[in-house]
């Protein structure tokens, strides 16, 4: 038994490419940059930058649309996966992909002292939630047995 779990920080390169698969389930892919500085043994500073393709399925993949753009900084929990595919040369082509679990936005334009975090379980519950229901609780402090 293995394990597979990717966490990477970074910048979105591109805008989201949204497409909806035959059975209809939303694809969302785009890539993200992790910059990382250093300083060398000659010690000059230096920066590697990593760029990974990501995507994002179902109901998940369209929240994530409508909110990141090309530029916008997030932390992605994720998968490892092959990215195999024939080329219009005829040319078998290899890579690697992350498929995406959860997605926290670092630079919420709405509020930059609080990170929006969206998981793909949580994008599929609010989308079947009532609109417009107050799911808060009052509770007596006297009732708390602790």
């Amino acid at each position: 038994m293995g394990y597979n779990k990717i966490i990477l920080e970074g910048r979105l390169t591109k805008n989201i490419e949204l497409k909806y698969l035959q059975g209809g389930k939303a694809l969302a892919k785009t890539t993200i940059a992790v910059n990382k500085k250093y300083t060398d043994a000659s010690g000059n500073k230096q920066e590697n930058v990593l760029f990974t393709d990501i995507q994002i399925w179902g109901r998940f993949a369209e929240v994530v649309n409508e909110f990141c753009r090309k530029g916008s900084r997030v932390l992605i929990d994720g998968e490892l996966a092959n990215n195999n595919w024939t080329g219009q040369d005829g040319k078998k082509n290899y890579g690697y992909v992350v498929n995406v679990n959860t997605l926290e936005m670092l630079d919420n334009k709405t509020n930059a002292n609080s990170p929006q975090k969206v998981s793909s379980d949580k994008a599929i519950n609010e989308s079947l939630a009532p609109t417009g229901y107050d799911y808060s609780i009052d509770i007596n402090e006297d009732e708390i047995p602790f």
